[in-house]
């Protein structure tokens, strides 16, 4: 009798070894994906803090008043850049905040320009009882590299509403 093997030792290293390979370049793809990715993030979010943290020359020009729907204030952009729209933060007595996006409610204004002057009519809606509304509160909102609009979180501007 013959002594039959299935598979030759020979056969059965080149399939080990060929195994080994498309795994390797499946895991390499993979893994490059994953760092363009991440580098992706970072280069964004390094953009947005870079655009923020030059934000330190905003202002309230004269004083933030109210009427019985309407918060009204002046935003002195005296930065170098451009602006996209605001997060306002309107706090109140009883320390509630409602908060008003220039990018979902219309009618509040958007874009403010580097170097420049505009006026913004903040929505709100009219307090109970004894609560008042006390400071109105602006987060700018950049844009990104990537076109997107990001708000700065660390970076708001208050004034006490008149």
């Amino acid at each position: 009798m013959k002594n039959k093997k299935a598979i030759s030792p020979l056969i059965a290293t080149v399939l080990i070894i060929g195994f080994t390979i498309v795994l390797a370049a499946v895991v390499i793809q993979w893994g490059g994906q994953l760092v363009a990715k991440i580098q992706g993030q970072t280069d964004i979010t390094s953009d947005v803090s870079l655009k923020c943290s030059g934000l330190s020359n905003l202002a309230y020009s004269g004083s933030v008043t109210k009427d019985t729907t309407i918060i009204n204030a002046v935003i002195d952009n005296k930065n170098d850049q451009d602006i996209e729209g605001f997060i306002f933060r309107i706090y109140k007595s009883d320390s509630s905040i409602e908060t008003k996006d220039t990018r979902t409610v219309p009618g509040i204004g958007t874009l403010l320009a580097a170097f420049s002057v505009g006026p913004y009519a903040v929505p709100y809606t009219a307090p109970t009882g004894t609560v008042t509304l006390t400071q109105l509160g602006a987060i700018p909102i950049v844009k990104a590299s990537d076109n997107n609009l990001y708000p700065c979180t660390n970076t708001e501007v208050k004034a006490t509403i008149a």
